[in-house]
C-alpha cells in the first residue's frame, strides 16, 4: 500500500484552493473568491501563491537534483511576489501587480493588494522552501523551523482575529484584513513545510538537545497557546456581554427618540389641524372674500393668527381661495437646506434650517365648500436637542434621521456630520447600512460599518409610518476601549505566566531523590502537628508509624507503639466483634469502613477507655497493602451532647409547665373577670338609677377594662401557642393571602376612606394561617392608626433581595418616635396611650415571633405624625 506523505495532501488541497479562488475572479463569481459575502476576498496574488507553494509541496522532498531546483524556483517566485507586495505597503505606491482589472468588479476587492500579513507569512513560507533543502549548519535549522512556525501563527492570528471580531477591540489589526479561507490556507502550509522538511536528514536532530530544555520548550508552547486561548476566551466573554449591554443600552435610546419623535409629529399635526378646523376663521375668509367686511372679520382674523403665534407657531398665514393672503405672522422658513415630506394624512414637511421644523400647508373647507388655504411652520426644538446630545453614549454616540432617496438617502445633520449630507445605502463592504434597514421598515440592533467605515454598535429602526428611518449609534473603538485597555493587561499577565511555567517546569527536572526526601519532609511536617492522631499499619496489623498527637492521646511513646499489633488499643470486649472484618480486610484488601467516618472506643496505655471518632485509608504498594487510621478524641464533644440533653429535656419541662400556666390563665383568670363583669352590670341595672354620672362613668371604666384584661389574656395565651405550634410548610399565594385579610378587615374602616396601594407579591413558603395572621396584624395597625387622617394610605408592597424577599406595609398615620423602636416589637410595648388608640401590645410581638420562626428579619421605620413603614422578610422561595 502506497503511503502518501501529508507534505503531498497539503499541497494538494492548497493548489485546488488557489485555483479555485483564481477561477473566480477570471469568471467574476463572487462566492468562488469569498467564504461569505461579508468576508473579506482571497485576492488574485493570494490565490497564485497558494498554487505555487501547493506545486512546491507535491514535489517530493530532496536535497539535491533537479527536485530541489524546482522548488526553489516556486519558493523564490512567490517570496518575490510577497516581497514586492511588502514594498508596496511600506512605500504606500503602486508597482502594478495587483491585477486590478481582474478586482475592479468587486468594490471591496480594490485595487486587489494582498495584506501585508498575508504577504510576510508568504515570504516566510518561500524563504523556508528556499531553506529546507540547503541546511548545512544549526542555525539554518533553527531559521526554518522558526520560519514555518511563523507562517503558521499568521494563520492562527487571523483566525483568532475572524472568531471574536478583532477590529473592534484593535482597530489597527494588522490580520484584520486577511481572508477567513486565507488564513486556514496559511494554517495548513505550514504544517505541509514541517511534513516536507521533517524527511531531511538534518530534521531528525532534535531542536534541543537536552531533555529538560525540550519539555520546556514543549511547556513554554502549550503555556504560551493557553495565554492566546485565554485571551480570545476573556475577550470573547467580554465582547458578547458589553455588546448586549450596549446594544440594549442603544436600541432603548432608539425607542426613546423614535417615540418621542413620534409623539412630537402628531402633536404638531393636531396643532395644524387646530388652525385649519375653527369654524370662525372660515366664516371670516368667506365674509372677506365676498368683499362684505366691515373690518372686524380682519381684526378677528388677526387675533387667531396672533394667538397661535402665542402657541409656539413660527408662523402662519391665512389664504383665501383665490391665494390671497388675508392675515399672516411670524417668520417662515424660505430656503431649508432640506425638506422631507412626512406620510401623514396632511403631507407635512419636515424641515431642516439650523433646527427642525414642521410646515403644513392644508385646506380649509367644511359642508359649503373650500373657503382657503393656511400655511403654518411649528419649531421641533425637543428633536432638534435629541439630534444634537445623545445623552449617554459617551463622546462618539450619535443618531441619525434619514429618508430615502433612490439608491441614496438624505440625512439631517447629525452630531458628528453637522451637515445635511447624503450616503448610500450600503458600505464599502457591500453591506447594508443600518439607516438602509430602518427605511425598509426593520427594528434590530447590529454591529457592522457606517457610511464612515467605522465600526459602529447601531440601533435602527423606521420611525412610526412616517417614511423616516433613525438609527442611534456608537463607535465600537470607544465602547471597547476599557476591554482593550484590560485585555492588554491580561495578556501582558499571561505572558508572564508562561514565562514563570516553563521556568518552573526547567526547575523541575531534578533528582527523584531529592523530590522524595521533600514529599517526605511535607507529610511529616503536616502529620507531625496535627491535633488527630494519625496511626498506619502494615498488613499484619502492626503499627508503622505512629506521630505526636497519637503519642498524648494513646499514652503510648512511639517508639514503644511501632512493631507492636494495632488491636492493643481496642479495649478487650471489642476484640472477638471486629477480628472477622479484620481478617477479611487482609484476605481481600477491601474494607466497608474505609473511607467512612465511625464512632468507637479506644484503649490507652492506662487502661482507661474513651469515646473516638476514627476514620480509615488503605492503600497498595509494591510492599504490600497498608491502611492508616485518623482517630480524633471525642470526650469533650460527648460530655457537652450529654450536657445538651439534659438541658433539652429541663426545656421540654419548662414548655410543660408553660402549658400548664396557659391553661390555669384560660380557665383561672377569666372566671373571676367574668365575676367582675356580670356584677358591673348588675350594678347597673339595679342601682343605676341612683348612680350619679360620675358613679356611671366608673362603672363603664371598670366594664371596659374587664374586656381589655380579656382580650389581653387572649393575645397573650396567642402569642404563646405561636412559638409552640407547628408550622406546616406550604407554599403561599401572598397576592390571594393579602386579598382574604383585607376582606375579613373590610369592617374595620367603619366607613373611612382608606386608598390601597397594592404590589403585586411574589409566593413565599411558610405556614399560611401564621403568615396570614402576620398580615392581619400589621394591615390592622395600619387601619387604626391612620384613624385621624381624612384619608388613610396604606401601602403594601415587596422587593427581592439577595436569598430573601423584602414586604412591608406603609401607612401615613400616627407614626412613632424611632428612638423608641427597639421596643416596639417587644410583648406589651406600646408607644401610644389607650386613650388615643385601643390595643394590648402583643400584635407585633406576634408578627416577630412568626417571622423569626420563618427565618425572617422585623424591623420598622417612622416619623412622627408622617407615617411608618412596617418591614418582614422571608427566605426566598425555591
Amino acid at each position: 500500500m502506497i503511503r502518501v506523505p501529508f507534505s503531498a495532501i497539503a499541497g494538494t488541497l492548497l493548489a485546488l484552493l488557489g485555483g479555485t479562488v483564481m477561477l473566480g475572479w477570471w469568471v467574476q463569481l463572487s462566492s468562488l473568491v469569498r467564504v461569505l459575502p461579508a468576508y473579506t476576498p482571497m485576492v488574485f496574488n493570494t490565490a497564485l501563491c497558494f498554487v505555487l507553494a501547493g506545486g512546491a509541496l507535491l514535489i517530493p522532498f530532496s536535497e539535491a537534483g533537479p527536485r530541489r531546483r524546482t522548488t526553489t524556483i516556486l519558493g523564490g517566485v512567490m517570496a518575490a511576489l510577497a516581497a514586492l507586495v511588502l514594498a508596496e505597503h511600506l512605500l504606500q505606491t503602486d508597482l502594478g501587480i495587483d491585477w486590478a482589472s481582474f478586482h475592479a468588479w468587486l468594490p471591496d476587492s480594490d485595487p486587489g493588494r494582498m495584506s501585508s500579513g498575508t504577504a510576510t507569512a508568504f515570504l516566510m513560507g518561500g524563504a523556508v522552501l528556499i531553506l529546507a533543502t540547503r541546511v548545512s549548519r544549526p542555525w539554518t535549522g533553527i531559521v526554518v523551523r522558526m520560519l514555518t512556525l511563523g507562517v503558521g501563527a499568521i494563520g492562527v492570528l487571523g483566525l483568532a482575529g475572524y472568531s471574536v471580531n478583532a477590529p473592534l477591540l484593535f482597530p489597527d489589526y494588522v490580520f484584520a484584513t486577511v481572508a477567513l479561507h486565507t488564513a486556514l490556507g496559511l494554517l495548513l502550509l505550514s504544517f505541509g513545510l514541517w511534513s516536507a522538511w521533517k524527511q531531511a536528514a538534518w530534521a531528525r536532530t532534535p531542536l534541543l538537545a537536552r531533555e529538560d530544555d525540550r519539555i520546556t520548550f514543549a511547556g513554554a508552547t502549550v503555556l504560551v497557546g493557553i495565554a492566546l486561548a485565554g485571551g480570545i476566551a476573556s475577550f470573547a466573554i467580554l465582547q458578547g456581554r458589553v455588546q448586549a449591554l450596549v446594544g440594549d443600552n442603544v436600541h432603548a435610546a432608539l425607542t426613546r427618540r423614535t417615540d418621542m419623535f413620534r409623539d412630537l409629529i402628531e402633536l404638531r399635526e393636531t396643532n395644524a389641524r387646530i388652525a385649519a378646523t375653527r369654524p370662525a376663521v372660515l366664516r371670516n375668509l368667506r365674509v372677506i372674500h365676498a368683499a362684505r367686511d366691515d373690518g372686524s372679520n380682519i381684526a378677528n382674523m388677526k387675533a387667531v393668527v396672533e394667538g397661535f403665534l402665542k402657541q409656539g407657531f413660527s408662523g402662519i398665514a391665512y389664504h383665501d381661495v383665490d391665494g390671497r393672503a388675508v392675515a399672516s405672522g411670524g417668520a417662515f422658513v424660505q430656503a431649508p437646506a432640506m425638506a422631507v415630506t412626512v406620510n401623514l394624512p396632511d403631507k407635512p414637511e419636515l424641515l431642516w434650517d439650523g433646527s427642525f421644523l414642521l410646515r403644513h400647508r392644508i385646506l380649509l373647507r367644511d359642508s359649503a365648500g373650500q373657503a382657503g388655504t393656511v400655511l403654518t411652520e411649528q419649531p421641533l426644538a425637543v428633536l432638534t436637542r435629541l439630534a444634537q446630545d445623545v445623552q449617554g453614549l459617551g463622546s462618539t454616540g450619535d443618531m441619525g434621521l434619514c429618508i430615502a432617496r433612490g439608491e441614496q438617502m438624505d440625512c439631517f445633520p447629525q452630531r458628528l456630520n453637522p451637515q445635511v449630507f447624503s450616503a448610500p445605502l450600503v458600505n464599502a463592504a457591500g453591506e447594508t447600512l443600518p439607516m438602509a434597514r430602518a427605511l425598509r421598515g426593520e427594528t434590530g440592533t447590529i454591529i457592522t460599518r457606517d457610511y464612515r467605515e467605522q465600526n459602529v454598535v447601531a440601533a435602527y429602526g423606521p420611525v412610526g409610518d412616517f417614511g423616516l428611518g433613525m438609527v442611534v449609534k456608537i463607535d465600537a473603538v470607544e465602547v471597547f476601549q476599557p476591554i482593550r485597555e484590560q485585555l492588554m493587561l491580561a495578556l501582558g499577565l499571561l505572558f508572564l505566566l508562561a514565562v514563570g511555567g516553563a521556568l518552573l517546569l526547567r526547575s523541575r527536572i531534578r533528582p527523584l531523590a531529592t523530590r522524595l526526601v521533600e514529599s517526605r519532609e511535607q507529610f511529616r511536617a503536616v502529620t507531625e502537628t496535627a491535633s488527630d492522631a494519625i496511626i498506619s499499619a502494615d498488613e499484619e496489623g502492626n503499627i508503622i508509624y505512629f506521630n505526636q498527637a497519637a503519642e498524648r492521646i494513646l499514652g503510648y511513646p512511639a517508639v514503644e507503639a511501632l512493631g507492636r499489633p494495632v488491636t492493643m488499643l481496642v479495649p478487650q470486649r471489642f476484640l472477638e466483634p471486629h477480628r472477622p472484618g479484620f481478617e477479611h480486610f487482609l484476605a481481600t484488601r477491601q474494607a466497608r469502613i474505609v473511607g467512612k467516618t465511625l464512632e468507637l472506643v479506644a484503649r490507652n496505655k492506662d487502661g482507661r477507655e474513651f469515646p473516638i471518632e476514627i476514620s480509615f485509608a488503605s492503600w497498595t504498594t509494591t510492599e504490600g497493602s497498608f491502611f492508616t487510621a485518623i482517630l480524633r478524641d471525642i470526650t469533650t464533644r460527648k460530655d457537652a451532647e450529654g450536657i445538651l440533653k439534659k438541658r433539652t429535656a429541663e426545656l421540654e419541662a419548662v414548655n410543660t409547665e408553660l402549658e400548664a400556666f396557659s391553661y390555669s390563665v384560660s380557665h383561672d383568670l377569666r372566671a373571676p373577670l367574668r365575676h367582675i363583669d356580670g356584677f358591673a352590670e348588675l350594678l347597673v341595672d339595679e342601682c343605676g338609677a341612683t348612680l350619679d354620672h360620675s358613679g356611671r362613668r366608673y362603672v363603664g371604666i371598670i366594664s371596659e377594662s374587664v374586656k381589655q384584661m380579656g382580650r389581653l389574656i387572649d393575645d397573650l395565651l396567642a402569642f404563646s401557642r405561636m412559638g409552640r405550634v407547628e408550622m406546616q410548610q406550604t407554599q403561599v399565594g401572598m397576592d390571594d393571602l393579602v386579598g382574604e385579610v383585607l376582606r375579613e378587615l373590610a369592617g374595620e374602616g367603619n366607613g373611612r376612606k382608606i386608598e390601597w396601594e397594592i404590589d403585586s407579591l411574589p409566593d413565599a413558603c411558610g405556614d399560611r394561617s401564621m403568615l396570614k395572621q402576620v398580615w392581619i396584624n400589621l394591615l390592622s395597625n395600619s387601619i387604626k392608626y391612620t384613624r385621624p387622617r381624612d384619608v388613610a394610605k396604606i401601602r403594601i408592597g415587596c422587593s427581592a433581595r439577595s436569598s430573601e424577599v423584602e414586604f412591608y406595609v406603609q401607612d401615613n398615620g400616627a407614626g412613632f418616635d424611632m428612638k423608641y423602636a427597639q421596643k416596639l416589637f417587644g410583648v406589651f410595648q406600646r408607644l401610644h396611650r389607650a386613650e388615643e388608640f385601643e390595643g394590648t401590645g402583643v400584635g407585633l410581638a406576634s408578627v416577630r415571633r412568626i417571622v423569626t420562626r420563618h427565618g425572617g428579619r422585623t424591623w420598622a421605620q417612622s416619623k412622627i405624625d408622617e407615617g411608618s413603614i412596617f418591614y418582614f422578610t422571608l427566605p426566598e422561595s425555591r
